[in-house]
């Protein structure tokens, strides 16, 4: 995976953008025009997988990552999340995945989203206190791990 660098991110009209987000997925006018104002401020990085937006406005003391393939396609592999992280948040950030409740589901694309303690504090959770990792399969190993990409 290349280098995440600055890129500008494209953005409907603001009228089409509000109706889009009122209509389709029936927000409020006020939350429509919150996401218009946040998508705005986004600091966006771009490299020739991935599109990620950096967003430190949505909730007070966190730094939320929303990560899309740049084919749209689905992801979930969690070396390049892990890699993304390490570039935009530095390799002793820490951050979580959400699963929601239901009724704060979010699924409108192949987007996913990582969310970090702003002023880089460990998350508190986890298993390990040191680091732990293993490439290749040893003998009599139920699982597979692949090899790391160069």
């Amino acid at each position: 995976m290349k280098p995440l660098a600055p890129a500008t991110r494209r953005i409907p009209p603001r009228r089409q953008f509000l109706s889009d987000l009122i209509n389709r997925h029936g927000c409020s006018v006020s939350d429509a025009k919150r996401q218009w104002r946040r998508l705005k401020q986004d600091a966006v990085f771009k490299n020739d997988l991935y599109t990620v937006a950096v967003d430190q406005n949505d909730c007070p003391g966190w730094i939320h990552l929303s990560i899309k393939r740049n084919d749209k396609q689905p992801i979930h592999d969690w070396r390049d999340l892990q890699e993304i992280k390490n570039q935009l948040l530095g390799p002793e950030a820490e951050a979580l995945e959400l699963y929601p409740a239901e009724s704060r589901l979010l699924d409108v694309a192949n987007q996913f989203h990582l969310w970090a303690r702003a002023d880089g504090a460990k998350l508190g959770v986890g298993y390990l206190t040191k680091r732990a990792v293993q490439y290749e399969s040893r003998p009599g190993d139920q699982h597979k791990q692949r090899q790391p990409q160069e």
